[in-house]
């Protein structure tokens, strides 16, 4: 490479990383972090690293701490649902949720709705509880509420609207959330305008996204999830 070739990289402040399986991805990945860290003195709480699962981010963390020498585990590191359930446990009071909210896993969610579906009389082979959970992800990740679905009479709908609203409210008097629930919280509440990425974590001052000198490494489809959340 040229020496201009080389110093693009080093002082981009973002890139796009594409490569097939097995190409080094993740090496490129954490040798960027760690020369961010090392060279650039950036803070270790500066750097959000976005991965599609949890054995992706702590595989990241592990690798970093090798080359920095030290363990990483208060890395911004994780998956996008992941970092929105850290953003909402240090930041529920502005999020207007108790401090000892619940996560519900997928199991938890299924359990939830065979006892809501057969509660409202439905036939759970018609009305199957794993579609039910796979339709209210999917209008929470669009950021929707029952009360924001529009039905026009289509009686499928609604009554998927109606399954959808009787799981929100068992789950708002329990406190009880979801991946997606946390991500539309974040977006919807605006929070990512009113939080102070000035907080404290692990002793060092966090800002991410309200300064764009500091630098963001994400992976391809964390990068997607995230974008939308800083474009709000």
């Amino acid at each position: 490479m040229t020496n201009s070739a080389k110093r693009w990289p080093r002082h981009a402040a973002t890139f796009w990383l594409l490569a097939g399986a097995g190409s080094g991805k993740t090496r490129v990945l954490v040798h960027r972090i760690a020369w961010l860290m090392s060279v650039e003195n950036c803070s270790p709480y500066s750097i959000m690293t976005v991965t599609f699962t949890n054995k992706a981010a702590a595989e990241m963390r592990h690798r970093i701490g090798q080359l920095m020498g030290t363990s990483q585990g208060g890395m911004w590191v994780g998956t996008f649902h992941g970092l929105a359930h850290r953003l909402l446990r240090a930041h529920h009071m502005d999020a207007n949720l108790p401090q000892d909210f619940q996560i519900l896993d997928s199991e938890d969610q299924l359990r939830l709705l065979k006892r809501l579906i057969k509660a409202m009389n439905l036939d759970e082979k018609q009305w199957p509880p794993r579609q039910a959970m796979w339709y209210i992800n999917s209008q929470k990740d669009e950021g929707l509420r029952p009360h924001h679905i529009q039905s026009y009479g289509n009686p499928v709908e609604q009554t998927w609207q109606k399954v959808y609203q009787a799981y929100q409210e068992a789950c708002d008097r329990a406190a009880w959330w979801t991946s997606p629930s946390c991500c539309y919280v974040l977006t919807s509440c605006g929070l990512t305008s009113r939080i102070s990425f000035s907080t404290i974590a692990n002793g060092l001052p966090i800002s991410w996204w309200t300064n764009s000198r500091i630098p963001t490494t994400f992976s391809m489809r964390g990068s997607d999830c995230w974008q939308a959340i800083l474009a709000k």
